[in-house]
């Protein structure tokens, strides 16, 4: 099973895909985007999509698991 990890930063962007079987798991690969602006706009997603595509051949992408600042992991009322 293939799982990507995205990790949003202040002023960082990271991938990570990890494939995983019953017994081990190992990297296939990662790339970091350095951010236009705090924790990254259109601009630079659309960057770390690129640098994903090209990482991977451009095949199908597995489920992703997203890594959010601390700031964005409560609740807010609106």
């Amino acid at each position: 099973m293939k799982t990507l990890g995205v990790s949003i930063t202040q002023n960082r962007l990271s991938a990570l895909l990890l494939e995983r079987t019953l017994f081990a798991s190992r990297r296939l690969f990662s790339c970091d985007v350095s951010c236009r602006e705090p924790f990254g706009g259109p601009d630079d997603v659309g960057n770390l999509a690129e640098e994903i595509r090209k990482g991977t051949g451009g095949k199908d992408l597995p489920t992703v698991v997203l890594a959010l600042p601390a700031s964005w992991t409560y609740l807010r009322q609106v």
